[in-house]
């Protein structure tokens, strides 16, 4: 007993000395980052964070200010920023979704009372509504009274539930305001196939829009919903039979006791940092929490300033200049005579042309940095010295040279001349090389055949002709095979190096005409396409080596005498 005496009245002076900073904790408001709001259509700009601090319990101001906390980016303290509560600056928009869950009557009636009393309005800087649908929004102000079928008959079930979330969260426009939205149901549980009530990405379209979901509810829900509620910023309150009243209030108050805190982070894009919010004096801070914006910046479709577009597109366009300089074909002949290498893997590496070069064969042992397929017979390709540069002479009939993109026989190589070997490209240097707008265009136009000895008799109507370009004499076809090529064997003789001895045939095959090809080395083509054998139609156009003509069916008649007589005039009566 003489211990208690002793020792009574020091331990009642410790309690409260021990038990003063959980007293003072408890006084101040345990604060908690609700929504981020990132201004995302220009750089540097401010970021709004919407924070739940409560009221001021001590001091003249029932809210908190700017001089009553401090703020620290990534440690660095006295950090600037602007602490406003939700008010006529910051509005907050309340949306309460319908249809209300299946109540019982005596509930449904204090819910409806309780709405009715503007319980959510006793500020004017809340603006509240109605939703039901896209289509039907409500004004609380137009609103004279709640009907009773705002309430559901039946039980809401999951699917529907999850719809109406979906719907309602889409509806939300973006702004830059605190958005709340609440529901009434009698319980509230998670769906069958996820333990959460919103998905992943419902979760990520709230924190967008910085939208709060409050439920209201008649039963103690699970702690899961609970917990994730309170990780949107939301949260749940339970109805009492009798207290519905204050049990809106309390939601009112809960609400009522966010902030908003605005600052300028200092650096361009979104980088993550860490943000520290203390009360003066104070070393435990109330909020401590990594900022990371990239993962919930809003999606503006504003543009971005002419001021940040106009830097990044001149910077890009002499990204692009210097990438075409490194790249540019380095082309130091010196003088020389041979081929530039256009395929840039081969780095626009220069090939001289060897002494006594004949042909193009030498192609076939360029060592090349990934294998390429060359055209066949290179050998083929003769190569004549002639005016300082070369004559190409193409022997090929298929898988040709191609010169300046065209199939060609025989062409004087000029300065910078384009030659497609299979794969390889080379362009063709030599500074002694005429250029190419001096080079003569072949003559294509004139080659005609020899003329022979005319046909006997008359011809039938349906003699088809043959009418060369550059004649106006028409060639007849009188028997069924005719041949033609550049030897005096043929029945039409065309004297052209580009017509091969024996070059094409047409035979008439039954009521129809068909051209062939005979030659091995020449082409011979129809209608501007390279062919074997084709049946021949009317106005076609056949192509022999360099001779062009067209075939006709239907032969040009001359005006008959008959036809130019003049007809009697007859005299009047």
């Amino acid at each position: 007993m003489s211990f208690l005496k002793n020792w009574l009245p020091g331990l009642i002076l410790a309690i409260p000395l021990l038990c003063s900073p959980w007293i003072v904790e408890t006084l101040q408001a345990k604060g908690r980052l609700n929504a981020i709001n990132i201004d995302s259509g220009r750089w540097a700009g401010e970021h709004q964070l919407f924070l739940k601090l409560g009221r001021n319990p001590a001091g003249d101001k029932d809210y908190f200010s700017s001089d009553d906390l401090v703020l620290s980016i990534n440690g660095e303290p006295e950090h600037e920023f602007l602490l406003v509560p939700i008010g006529p600056q910051n509005l907050l928009q309340i949306r309460i979704l319908l249809p209300f869950g299946n109540f019982p009557e005596s509930l449904s009636s204090e819910i409806l009372e309780s709405i009715s009393n503007g319980f959510f309005q006793k500020n004017s800087f809340i603006d509240l509504d109605f939703w039901k649908s896209e289509e039907e929004i409500i004004k609380f102000s137009e609103l004279e009274s709640l009907p009773k079928t705002s309430f559901s008959s039946e039980t809401i079930q999951d699917s529907e539930l999850s719809q109406l979330l979906v719907e309602a969260i889409r509806d939300f426009e973006t702004g830059k305001n605190l958005k709340v939205m609440v529901m009434f149901l009698p319980s509230l549980k998670a769906g069958e196939e996820q333990e959460n009530l919103f998905s992943s990405q419902q979760k990520d379209q709230l924190r967008r829009k910085q939208i709060l979901p409050w439920f209201i509810t008649s039963s103690v829900p699970p702690e899961t919903i609970t917990r994730e509620l309170e990780s949107l910023g939301g949260g749940v309150i339970q109805l009492v039979p009798g207290e519905v009243n204050e049990s809106i209030e309390t939601l009112r108050n809960e609400l009522l006791s966010h902030y908003v805190l605005t600052h300028q982070p200092g650096w361009i894009g979104n980088v993550p940092y860490l943000l520290e919010l203390k009360f003066r004096n104070e070393q435990k801070p109330v909020i401590r929490q990594v900022i990371d914006s990239g993962k919930i910046m809003q999606q503006f479709s504003e543009p971005y300033s002419l001021y940040i577009i106009l830097p990044i597109f001149i910077l890009s366009l002499l990204l692009l200049v210097l990438l075409w300089w490194l790249r540019r074909p380095r082309l130091s002949t010196t003088g020389r005579t041979g081929f530039v290498i256009l395929n840039p893997e081969e780095n626009f590496r220069f090939l001289e042309m060897p002494e006594g070069v004949k042909n193009l064969e030498f192609l076939n042992n360029l060592q090349t940095n990934r294998e390429m397929r060359l055209s066949s017979n290179l050998n083929r390709v003769n190569l004549i010295k002639q005016q300082k540069t070369f004559l190409i002479e193409d022997k090929n009939y298929k898988n040709a040279l191609l010169i300046n993109r065209r199939r060609s026989h025989r062409t004087l190589l000029c300065n910078n001349d384009v030659l497609d070997v299979g794969e390889l490209v080379l362009l063709y240097k030599n500074p002694e090389a005429p250029p190419q707008q001096n080079r003569k265009a072949p003559v294509r136009d004139k080659v005609t055949p020899v003329p022979g000895d005319k046909p006997k008799g008359p011809l039938r109507r349906d003699t088809p002709v043959l009418n060369f370009n550059g004649s106006r004499q028409e060639f007849p076809l009188v028997r069924n095979i005719t041949t033609i090529g550049s030897s005096s064997v043929n029945d039409m003789v065309l004297n052209s190096e580009e017509v091969a001895p024996k070059h094409a045939r047409i035979s008439r095959i039954g009521g129809r005409w068909q051209l062939q090809n005979l030659s091995m080395q020449e082409f011979t083509m129809l209608n501007g396409r390279r062919i074997e054998q084709r049946f021949l139609r009317d106005g076609d156009e056949i192509t022999i080596g360099d001779a062009v003509c067209r075939f006709k069916l239907v032969r040009t008649q001359p005006a008959s005498k008959t036809q130019k007589k003049k007809e009697p005039v007859t005299k009047a009566g």
